[in-house]
């Protein structure tokens, strides 16, 4: 049997039978009833839940067989009426009594939500709920009380016809009010977002709601009845308690706002003087009003459906109906009645410079790059004057970019960081920290140590755009800067070159930490990453081994530190850098008449303690035992430009052997050699196309004075005459043998 439990004849014959025959009950497994006395009071049914049942309140107490006052079968004709029997201040439900006047007219009185109204009212964002089971309890297109109450479950508490999660209920009916953050998305006005979590850490909020009366639902969440409440909600004590119908948790006014809120009053003005919780017209953004009684000039409709162009806070035309517009008189700009100024950045955003959270007075944009070049800091200049870029009273930055103010720092050529640092303005490169780049702009660096002219507080940056070609950064070596620099040293100061040698820095606490600084190096394990400039003696007490674990500590976070030092006797050595003997084969190297390979690394790092190094390249200051200029034992950076250093004769340089491209830098000549047609067991040599891959070794010209060859150590031997070489006869430091590929070392 299958009962249509919407129709009356349906709801009258379960009644009778429900008071009549309870055997029925049994007879569709419901819940079993005890025999019945024959007076409906006297049932204990226990098909409601309490406080609907028992406490003399049984079905008849509701319902009445036959002639009913109206066609639910009840003894008092109107929902309300009959819920209202009981909940009256006299009647069984007095501790929670309703009257008709209770009933919310916003804008006049009232204290519960509204009932017996129409369920669809645009000027409340109201429609007919698309629940079913709330859906089926509209009666004659209006609201009523079971309409959002199930008087006999309390399946979903306080006795409702569904869930509340979230304020469930609520949406249902008021779905066009529940909308998100204008952030999220445009399509989001025309109410006070909800649904959304509380921003505990935004400053523009309270770490939490200030009034205790304004809760979070579910738990952390900005609902509907965090400010509303269906029923016993005076509106903060409106109307002697008697409420104005907008059932709120507190007084209709400012404090509500800022209850969860930070912002100040702007001259005077509250919050609802520019802002409604509620819009029925849906037009403006950001709950800006329709209309603003002005302070001075009566009532002005505001056009604010956008935070820059047309009809933006202040957009230059004749309506002056922009919201920072229509209540201005006495400012100097984007007065309402078109006497002021109206250049002042039209159609701009206005809150970039005078923030709401600062009541709308002018403050510096906080912005990361805008504080970079104003500010003491390490990523910027020197702190610049408002004028350096603002002196013709220009402060959109597309008309500063275009009028070439920031060419000279953010050089337009090569990887053109005019139009990077552009892009990045408002949003900065770096992420939150401060310490490393956001993905996307890994090459922020390179866009002034590029090709193009960068010079900032008077040095010219170093073209460092090989680093991304041979240098760290090519493919497969896959480095970015900040692997090796820290963005918290100074960086711009003026100075072309921040290190210079002193003797003080030779001490074992001492030795890196300038070095360091100057060329701002991350530190490893805590550890200066480097130990420049050093002495044998004064830093490391005679001691190879203490220099070789830590003198390098940055290189060898990467690098192999055993395979590089390592000097197995024999053919075992795993160094790029070795001469061999006896000879042929492919070698005919100055290895010391060992008559096995040598690692030169050892040789000239840990061996040969000079100081052999002008570690500041100035070939003037000497280090005990140096000359012309010589202040520091051999280290990684003496022969290698980690920034990328280009080969010759048609080579490639993936070793980075300096190129002399820098100034005041040696440069060596360097490339790979591949094998050419040869005769006499002696094969020739070419370093045409030759890549580290397929070479079989690596030549160095001796071209100039401060290197291998001239004035330091090897004499001057004569470079050789062309590109194709016989290794028969090489003069020492011409041709070294390379066998080992990149990552062996």
């Amino acid at each position: 049997m299958t009962l249509n439990l919407s129709s009356f004849s349906t709801k009258f014959i379960l009644f009778t039978l429900l008071v009549a025959n309870p055997n029925y009950i049994m007879s569709q497994n419901k819940v079993p009833l005890p025999a019945l006395s024959g007076k409906c009071e006297e049932a204990s049914l226990l098909l409601v839940d309490a406080p609907h049942w028992d406490n003399g309140i049984a079905c008849c107490s509701c319902h009445v067989p036959h002639q009913s006052a109206d066609v639910q079968l009840t003894n008092v004709e109107g929902n309300a009426n009959l819920c209202m029997s009981c909940h009256n201040p006299a009647g069984l439900a007095s501790n929670k009594p309703f009257t008709n006047s209770d009933r919310a007219d916003p804008g006049v009185s009232g204290t519960s939500h509204a009932w017996e109204v129409q369920a669809a009212n645009s000027t409340h964002g109201a429609e007919p709920p698309s629940n079913p089971e709330m859906a089926r309890r509209i009666y004659s297109n209006k609201i009523v009380c079971s309409s959002c109450h199930n008087q006999h479950s309390q399946t979903f508490s306080p006795f409702l016809r569904a869930t509340n999660y979230q304020n469930a209920l609520c949406k249902n009916c008021h779905a066009i009010r529940n909308v998100g953050s204008y952030r999220v998305s445009t399509d989001n006005k025309g109410s006070h977002p909800v649904g959304i979590v509380y921003a505990t850490s935004d400053d523009r909020f309270h770490s939490s709601p200030q009034n205790p009366d304004i809760p979070l639902i579910d738990p952390d969440r900005v609902e509907c009845t965090t400010c509303h409440s269906p029923h016993y909600a005076d509106s903060g004590g409106a109307n002697g308690g008697a409420g104005d119908g907008y059932i709120l948790r507190a007084a209709n006014d400012e404090a509500l706002c800022q209850a969860c809120h930070t912002y100040e009053e702007h001259m005077g003005q509250s919050c609802l003087k520019c802002h409604q919780p509620h819009d029925p017209n849906r037009i403006n953004i950001f709950l800006v009003n329709d209309g603003v009684t002005t302070p001075n000039s009566g009532g002005r409709l505001v056009m604010f459906i956008a935070e820059t162009g047309d009809n933006s806070f202040a957009d230059g035309d004749s309506n002056y109906d922009g919201i920072c517009e229509v209540c201005h008189t006495l400012t100097t700009h984007h007065r309402n009645d078109g006497s002021g100024s109206s250049g002042h950045h039209p159609r701009k955003n206005c809150v970039s410079c005078h923030k709401h959270e600062d009541a709308f007075h002018f403050s510096m944009p906080t912005n990361p790059s805008h504080i970079t070049h104003i500010e003491v800091n390490s990523k910027g200049p020197t702190p610049l004057a408002c004028e350096y870029c603002h002196g013709a009273g220009v402060y959109d930055i597309e008309v500063i970019v275009d009028n070439g103010t920031c060419d000279s720092c953010h050089s337009p050529g090569g990887f053109d960081g005019v139009q990077m640092a552009k892009t990045n303005w408002q949003s900065g490169v770096y992420q939150g920290n401060g310490l490393n780049l956001k993905p996307g702009n890994e090459q922020w660096c390179v866009t002034c140590h590029d090709g193009g002219t960068s010079v900032c507080d008077g040095a010219s940056a170093p073209n460092l755009e090989r680093f991304y070609g041979s240098g760290h950064g090519r493919s497969g070596a896959n480095r970015e800067c900040l692997d090796c620099h820290d963005v918290t040293n100074t960086h711009i100061d003026g100075e072309a070159r921040t290190y210079a040698f002193d003797s003080a820095y030779y001490g074992p606490s001492q030795s890196g930490v300038v070095f360091a600084s100057s060329y701002r190096l991350r530190y490893v394990g805590g550890e200066v990453p480097l130990m420049i400039p050093c002495n044998y003696n004064l830093t490391f007490s005679y001691n190879a081994q203490t220099m070789r674990d830590n003198a390098f500590r940055l290189c060898f976070d990467c690098h192999n530190a055993s395979n590089t030092f390592d000097n197995t006797p024999g053919d075992g050595i795993n160094s790029n850098f070795k001469a061999s003997l006896p000879n042929p084969p492919r070698n005919y190297s100055y290895a010391w008449g060992s008559g096995a390979d040598v690692n030169e690394h050892v040789s000239h790092i840990l061996n040969y303690v000079g100081p052999f190094w002008d570690s500041d390249w100035d070939m003037s200051t000497n280090g005990p035992g140096g000359w012309n200029g010589n202040d520091c034992l051999m280290a990684c950076s003496s022969c290698h430009n980690v920034h990328g250093a280009a080969g010759v004769e048609g080579s490639t340089n993936e070793a980075m052997l300096r190129d002399g491209s820098l100034v005041g830098r040696t440069g060596y000549g360097f490339s790979y050699l591949v094998e050419d047609a040869g005769s006499g067991g002696y094969p020739q040599v070419t370093s045409a196309g030759a890549t580290q891959s397929t070479s079989v070794g690596a030549i160095f010209r001796n071209n100039t004075s401060n290197m291998c060859g001239g004035s330091m150590c090897h004499g001057n031997p004569a470079s050789p005459p062309a590109s194709s070489y016989n290794a028969l006869g090489s003069s020492w430091g011409t041709y070294i043998e390379y066998y080992r590929p990149y990552n062996a070392y």
